[in-house]
């Protein structure tokens, strides 16, 4: 916005995946998370709290970016289906954090070796 702060897309508020894509100078960066409130979420990369360690660094992180006029994309998933055994797709329940970490991690690991610097820790 016009104070710096970085601004998002208006989201829903259940649980879901993201990946904040910049591009810019420093190539392709990626960061990828799951959350309960995909709302709350992106508010608190908005603001902040002081105990807040991750939500801050990419706060930082976005607020360079804008500033060095990089191109910062959004996407997220609220309903990603698995792939079973049997090769039959169902829709994963994202409300179960280790469906959710499930689905974050192997969207984190397609990612890997693609000539992209992942900013997840």
């Amino acid at each position: 916005d016009e104070n710096g702060t970085p601004a998002f897309p208006s989201v829903p508020a259940q649980p879901g995946l993201y990946r904040f894509e910049l591009l810019g100078a420093g190539g392709r960066r990626v960061y990828i998370g799951e959350t309960t409130s995909l709302a709350r979420r992106f508010a608190n990369y908005r603001n902040p709290g002081p105990s807040q360690a991750t939500n801050i660094r990419l706060n930082e992180l976005f607020r360079a970016a804008i500033g060095a006029g990089d191109r910062i994309s959004v996407s997220i998933v609220t309903v990603p289906s698995i792939l079973e055994v049997d090769r039959r797709s169902r829709e994963a329940d994202l409300n179960v954090k280790a469906i959710r970490r499930l689905a974050e991690n192997a969207a984190i690991c397609a990612e890997t070796g693609n000539g992209v610097t992942l900013l997840n820790r």
